[in-house]
């Protein structure tokens, strides 16, 4: 069976479905979807009236499948949990990759700095976890940048740092982790960061971007983003607090909230069970970036303390909005 629209198609097949559209494109693994094709078709058209695109009524239609007889849309976390699929990456249906776990799985704050002089800062004000990410700089001074970072961290006891896209200068200079954006997964080589023992970090916005990450079973999971940002231009839909208790739900990797994360919200953050919260400007751009960071990680650990697991609950009863709202408007696909 197919299901096809302007944007592309559905393939079912024996252990899964095979995806064709312009966001993605692989193999979604399930052994009961050649058995359920009905159930298939009617939970796509469903997912497309709620106002999800096909890449997320894919997922949608092949959790069904494996929910069954549960309903899609009144399930609880531990059945989507269980249901979540994997899409592999087109071509890589076999290859399965194994990455170290963090040192530390829940470290709270997570700067992203865009200089070595925020870096030694930050590094030297206690941040467990820290990312180096700068954009539009000439490949001699990238190697350049990240060979410093590496060195500074080496210093560190423990210290986990990560260095964003630019995977072959820290494959080269043997960084503790790797932060890529999803568009990047194509060009790099994750059995080299794999065998070299580095820990991968993946950005993830959407129902066929968690169920990729979960595939390759990264050492995070970057979701957002959650609040509305001015750091990246993006056509994501900002996915708010109840979108991050879902992926965290449904997540077996530690889960890193983005975007737009600050003083106001970061307590939010630390109650709905996320790892950690990647932050820029709530640091940066901060008089005092180093007194920032402890405040903001103190804030974390206390809400860290208070916080409650999910709600036992909710597996009979989930919240209003359960599952995950859409990430992507159709107006963008």
């Amino acid at each position: 069976m197919a299901i096809q629209t302007e944007r592309g198609q559905l393939r079912v097949l024996p252990g899964g479905a095979e995806l064709d559209w312009p966001y993605a494109k692989g193999h979604l693994a399930c052994n009961e979807a050649i058995h359920h094709e009905a159930l298939i078709a009617s939970t796509f058209e469903e997912s497309l009236a709620r106002g999800y695109i096909e890449e997320e009524a894919s997922v949608h239609a092949i959790m069904a499948c494996a929910m069954h007889p549960h309903l899609l849309w009144r399930g609880g976390p531990a059945a989507h949990r269980a249901a979540f699929p994997r899409l592999s990456l087109p071509a890589d249906r076999e290859s399965q990759h194994s990455f170290p776990r963090l040192l530390r799985p829940s470290p709270g704050v997570y700067p992203v700095v865009d200089s070595l002089a925020l870096l030694d800062q930050l590094l030297e004000a206690g941040a467990g976890i820290i990312q180096l990410r700068i954009k539009d700089i000439a490949a001699a001074d990238q190697e350049t940048a990240v060979r410093s970072a590496c060195r500074v961290a080496e210093q560190v006891p423990n210290c986990q740092l990560f260095i964003n896209d630019h995977w072959q200068a820290a494959l080269h200079h043997g960084a503790h982790g790797i932060h890529l954006g999803q568009e990047d997964l194509l060009a790099a080589d994750l059995s080299a960061i794999a065998q070299q023992g580095i820990r991968l970090g993946l950005s993830s916005h959407s129902y066929w971007e968690v169920a990729r990450a979960l595939w390759i079973a990264p050492s995070y999971l970057a979701c957002g983003p959650i609040f509305p940002t001015r750091a990246k231009a993006m056509n994501w839909i900002p996915q708010g607090l109840e979108n991050l208790r879902y992926w965290v739900a449904v997540s077996d990797v530690p889960v890193v909230a983005i975007a737009g994360i600050h003083a106001g919200n970061l307590m939010q953050i630390a109650q709905t069970g996320a790892a950690a919260a990647a932050v820029i400007q709530a640091v940066v751009s901060m008089p005092d970036p180093a007194r920032a960071y402890r405040d903001l990680q103190a804030t974390w650990l206390r809400a860290s303390a208070s916080s409650s697991p999910l709600p036992s609950s909710w597996d009979q009863a989930p919240p209003a909005g359960w599952p995950a709202r859409p990430t992507l408007s159709p107006t963008h696909s």
